[in-house]
């Protein structure tokens, strides 16, 4: 595990997954920080969406965007694909 200090910040091959919970950002989480993450080859983007009350999950990151995306509701199990974790939607959005 890569220790960072104050003088840097991590890049995209230290991160595995980017979790953003918004709720009036979604538009701009989208369409802005969304090819972002994805130029920076983060593997992973979750999008918690407080107003719908689900999840976008994207990942493998192709250019700008994210080959697959599964949109996910209370009652469903969102996996993470670049590590060993699960959750319940419900659990999140509580």
């Amino acid at each position: 595990m890569k220790i960072f200090t104050l003088r840097e910040h991590p890049h995209g091959e230290d991160v595995l997954l980017v979790i953003e919970v918004a709720d009036s950002s979604v538009d701009y989480d989208r369409t802005v920080k969304l090819p972002i993450y994805a130029q920076s080859g983060i593997p992973e983007y979750w999008l918690v969406n407080l107003e719908k009350d689900e999840i976008e999950a994207y990942w493998e990151p192709a250019g700008a965007g994210y080959r697959f995306r599964e949109l996910l509701k209370v009652g469903d199990v969102l996996k993470a694909r670049s590590l060993e974790f699960e959750v319940e939607v419900g659990g999140v959005l509580g």
